[in-house]
């Protein structure tokens, strides 16, 4: 199974926290995110499933700028460096 590394602004993981489902793969990844960098970053290691559901709730609650961040940080994991 795939491995993904996210990296949110903290506003946007802070969002995502409070609207993803309790125990789901999504709300376990974000509660295993590194500490915020300097520059208010947060890594996040997620599953395929847990990118779908981060994904989901991006579209639901975050700024489209945020789902499409999300989007292409994913695609450029699946087609490696250009």
């Amino acid at each position: 199974m795939a491995s993904y590394v996210l990296v949110l602004k903290n506003d946007d993981y802070l969002i995502l926290l409070e609207n993803t489902a309790p125990a789901s793969d999504g709300h376990t990844a974000l509660l295993g995110a590194r500490n915020p960098t300097p520059s208010h970053n947060r890594g996040v290691i997620c599953s395929e499933k847990a990118v779908k559901e981060l994904l989901d709730a991006a579209q639901r609650v975050c700024h489209e700028a945020t789902t499409v961040e999300i989007s292409k940080q994913i695609q450029r994991q699946k087609t490696g460096p250009q």
